[in-house]
């Protein structure tokens, strides 16, 4: 493409073994903005926020995400508005039963030994945001600060932990260094991008 040539490229597509004869069927989508294709899907990522701290947060985070993408890009409508501010409202309400005495967050709150850096700084960040309020208070020891190594690449694991990792490593490469990682993480991304499912998303371990 950046040749302005031809080219043609051949995949071989393998049907799971348990499928319903006659039921195959596949499409090809062509794009020329990686995230085209999530974003034609948005509405996929609208979900009531629910189960342990963690699990809340991963359906609540997208709303606040979205909100700010259609605010942006002037494509609000009443409804829309309507239903991501209530399921905000009951993320942020859920999201304060793991909060534990000492300020930060865990997946069960104070049912956990310690709270969660990882969790906290997940929650500090939506919180961040012009959408959502700073309601978010957290002590300045749970405050996440630039990770100084970057994050090991995982080997022989699921999809979803490969996925979610290669995205912490190129968060970390950004933070260390854009000049000195962009390669690099360029190359993370492309894989990334690559495990999408059919409608813009990705695995989860949640």
């Amino acid at each position: 493409f950046e040749t302005g040539e031809d080219s043609l490229e051949a995949w071989e597509l393998e049907t799971p073994s348990a499928i319903v004869e006659g039921s195959e069927r596949a499409w090809v989508t062509a794009v020329g903005d990686l995230l085209a294709l999530t974003l034609e899907n948005l509405g996929h990522l609208i979900r009531m926020p629910y189960g342990c701290g963690e699990q809340n947060m991963v359906n609540f985070a997208p709303n606040i995400y979205i909100m700010q993408y259609l605010e942006a890009s002037h494509q609000t409508t009443p409804e829309s508005t309507k239903k991501l501010l209530n399921f905000m409202k009951t993320g942020y309400q859920r999201e304060l039963l793991y909060r534990r005495n000492d300020g930060s967050y865990s997946a069960f709150g104070n049912a956990d030994n310690s709270g969660s850096t990882w969790l906290t700084a997940f929650v500090l960040k939506p919180g961040m945001t012009p959408v959502v309020p700073q309601f978010v208070w957290l002590p300045s020891a749970y405050r996440p600060t630039p990770p100084r190594t970057p994050t090991p690449w995982p080997s022989r694991k699921s999809k979803a932990v490969a996925v979610e990792t290669a995205g912490y490593s190129v968060m970390t490469m950004m933070t260390l260094d854009p000049k000195k990682y962009e390669q690099q993480a360029r190359k993370v991304v492309k894989w990334i991008t690559a495990q999408r499912n059919g409608q813009g998303g990705f695995y989860s371990t949640q």
